[in-house]
């Protein structure tokens, strides 16, 4: 039975047989999966419990203090979520009086929304424990690794941007050939 460990098999992997084990503790990519959803998990818990706020609401705070004025559709652009989570979570944000909308021209469906005095405060509030628990995570890890780090999940991120994920197979027959995906 082959193991297949894709920081060991990157230029030329084995070829996938019914035997083949995933290795998922070597694997960079499913590192980064895991690592992502375990702290996903860890902030939302978190930001519910001490401030009834869940991630994704706690990512429109962030987006609404740095782009005040701003449009659902730019709010989607810069959080790569889909129009239905960005509504609902500004929705349940509007509900708590944390953000507020103004219309743009006659168009009632085009809103720019901003952060209400007590969303901006409650940011406030959640920045200063987030940089605090952020902090604890990279502890230990090197400033110059860390930029590494991020160059190489940039990186992935165009490459996963790049992949035609409709034709898995002409991924595997290029690597197979040798050509690059």
């Amino acid at each position: 039975m082959s193991d297949i460990s894709l920081t060991n098999h990157i230029e030329s992997p084995p070829e996938l047989g019914s035997n083949t084990l995933f290795d998922l503790v070597n694997n960079p990519v499913s590192q980064t999966i895991l690592i992502g959803n375990n702290l996903q998990s860890l902030f939302s818990q978190f930001f519910q419990r001490q401030y009834d706020i869940g991630s994704v609401e706690w990512r429109m705070l962030v987006v609404l203090a740095r782009e005040p004025e701003i449009t659902m559709s730019r709010v989607t652009e810069v959080t790569e979520m889909d129009k239905a989570a960005v509504s609902r979570a500004l929705s349940k944000l509007n509900e708590k009086r944390l953000v507020q909308t103004s219309v743009v021209g006659t168009n009632a469906r085009s809103k720019l929304w901003r952060l209400t005095p007590a969303g901006m405060a409650l940011h406030d509030v959640i920045v200063k424990v987030t940089v605090e628990y952020i902090k604890q995570v990279l502890k230990g890890i090197p400033e110059e690794s860390l930029a590494t780090m991020l160059d190489v999940m940039k990186t992935m991120k165009q490459n996963a941007a790049d992949i035609d994920w409709e034709n898995p197979d002409t991924h595997a027959k290029n690597r197979r050939a040798g050509d690059a995906p």
